[in-house]
């Protein structure tokens, strides 16, 4: 699978992965890990009937981000990125991130 600066890939528990990049200059992601918990309560929402599904897996492992995710996700990273003198607020951290997975699942 290819993926790019526009889309949110979802990585299965338990899986292999592998993640190279063709250009020399690397790249910068973000990863979001929500518990299982809040994670199944997120899927729910869009499909309700998630309960009955054994399985860990994602049915589609990429998404298209929209401008909207993109720019959200652009203000978390640059809050985060001066956090260490501007200290956050953990519940506004919390429900930003909540956001973006749940647009994006």
């Amino acid at each position: 699978m290819t993926a790019d600066v526009n889309q949110a890939v979802f990585f299965s528990k338990g899986l292999s992965y592998r993640v190279s990049h063709p250009a020399e200059c690397g790249d910068r992601g973000t990863v979001f890990i929500p518990s299982p918990r809040v994670l199944n309560d997120i899927v729910r929402e869009l499909d309700p009937s998630v309960d009955d599904v054994q399985s860990d897996r994602f049915p589609s492992l990429r998404v298209h981000a929209t401008a909207v995710y993109s720019g959200r996700h652009r203000g978390l990273v640059q809050r985060l990125e001066v956090a260490e003198s501007e200290p956050l607020e953990p519940l506004w951290t919390d429900v930003t991130v909540l956001q973006l997975v749940c647009r994006c699942a």
